[in-house]
């Protein structure tokens, strides 16, 4: 019996090392030839693609004949063809789920997913509640224009609670959790920051612009409040670029980007007075 334990012990010791050996060599896949130009082939098309279904106003579907192939792209420079393949339909599917969700093309979206550890963290933030925060805050914007305040019950990313979601990220219970948690913070704190100067359909499509920035601004520094960044709201994409929301509808480019930059500055810093 006791030669059964041992074995029992052995056995169980072995399996443990060979699946922390796995996790490792994935782990360091995710910085290979094959994984980096694959997620960001993925990622442009899939954004290319999200931009193109929400243009049209069709429905959300990021699994269509590329995603599924996953190699366009590959070539006999792309590395492994397994990673490049499994690194392109996560690129796929967080490009397009920005392209049709309007955020701005990211430029170190390669980056941060490089960065995620296995439960979908960047650092000590979870992908989930990130998720679900920016979604929060799309949705309340979305109430905040028809005039309605239903609360975040009422919207369909909120019920699934899995808008974002990988089999990289492990249990997926705990990733509905923790998104409804983030989703519940955006919505909240989009309502809580209504104030004078920051208002849908007032004052035009200057108004829309320094709003949507404003809500962009709240996003970066709860960001920068996790992560432990030094205050700077000029550090992040969505205020570099100005563009997010905007259409041809609103005429001059450069004035949007002007009155959104002031609105997401606006945001950024009356979020971290709030902190304190």
């Amino acid at each position: 019996m006791l030669r059964d334990l041992k074995r029992a012990l052995l056995a169980a010791g072995m399996i443990l090392a060979l699946s922390s050996f796995a996790l490792a060599q994935y782990e360091s896949g995710r910085g290979s030839n094959g994984s980096r130009r694959g997620y960001r082939q993925g990622y442009s098309d899939g954004f290319q693609q999200g931009r193109a279904d929400r243009d049209r106003r069709a429905g959300r579907n990021y699994q269509n004949d590329d995603y599924r192939r996953g190699d366009r792209g590959f070539d006999n420079n792309s590395g492994d063809r397994n990673q490049f393949i499994a690194a392109y339909r996560e690129g796929y599917q967080e490009g397009y789920d920005d392209g049709f969700s309007g955020r701005p093309q990211s430029a170190d979206a390669y980056d941060r997913w490089r960065g995620r550890d296995d439960r979908g963290g960047y650092g000590s933030r979870g992908a989930a509640y990130d998720n679900g925060y920016r979604d929060g805050v799309d949705g309340a914007r979305a109430d905040i224009s028809k005039n309605i305040h239903p609360g975040p019950n009422d919207h369909g990313w909120y019920r699934d609670a899995v808008h974002g979601y990988s089999w990289r990220y492990g249990n997926r219970e705990a990733y509905r959790r923790q998104y409804r948690q983030g989703y519940e913070a955006g919505y909240r704190d989009t309502f809580g920051q209504r104030s004078p100067g920051y208002g849908y359909g007032r004052g035009g499509d200057s108004d829309r612009a320094y709003s949507t920035g404003y809500d962009d601004g709240t996003v970066g520094a709860r960001k920068d409040m996790v992560d432990r960044n030094s205050p700077d709201p000029t550090r992040h994409d969505w205020y570099k670029e100005a563009n997010r929301g905007y259409d041809g509808r609103y005429g001059n480019p450069q004035d949007y980007k002007q009155r959104y930059r002031q609105g997401y500055i606006a945001g950024y810093n009356d979020t971290y007075r709030r902190r304190w």
